[in-house]
């Protein structure tokens, strides 16, 4: 079963998975040996690359022979489909922080807008991005607990 983005499909390393689904994209559909897939996630460690894989393997994303593995879709198609579902939750997050002027993951689930692992997911590449930053503010009514708030940058509210 081919899942229709990387966030939905179980995985113990999602940003893992989401590395390896785009150097099989660079790779142009081509046949790819793992002892040239390892070099590059060194960071990440062999046997959980490996482990990562294998589960791409069984959801039917990647396929694999005595060749080494390729992705078991076409290249455009892989691209529409796992880069739509990021774009779309970062718009939301923003759409969110216009209106509220912040936004926060719970209540970003609890209105049915995307799951954690998409909204950290999404998070962390507005902030990487510098549109957005985060602070820790206390939650209402109970001082002693901190919430992670994401508001925008000045620099973005400078540039609209």
């Amino acid at each position: 079963m081919i899942y229709p983005t990387l966030n939905c499909y179980p995985s113990s390393y999602p940003e893992l998975s989401k590395q390896l689904v785009a150097f099989f994209i660079d790779a142009s559909g081509e046949w790819v040996p793992p002892c040239n897939i390892y070099p590059f996630f060194l960071a990440d460690g062999e046997f959980r690359a490996r482990n990562e894989l294998r589960n791409l393997c069984q959801q039917g994303i990647l396929r694999k022979d005595a060749r080494g593995y390729q992705l078991a879709m076409p290249v455009e198609e892989a691209r529409a489909i796992f880069a739509y579902k990021e774009t779309a939750t970062q718009r939301l997050m923003m759409a969110e922080i216009l209106h509220k002027g912040f936004v926060y993951a719970r209540q970003f689930q609890l209105a049915g807008k995307a799951d954690a692992t998409q909204f950290l997911r999404a998070a962390r590449a507005l902030v990487a991005q510098g549109v957005i930053q985060s602070d820790l503010v206390p939650a209402p009514r109970v001082g002693h607990i901190k919430r992670r708030i994401y508001t925008f940058t000045e620099k973005a509210k400078r540039n609209g």
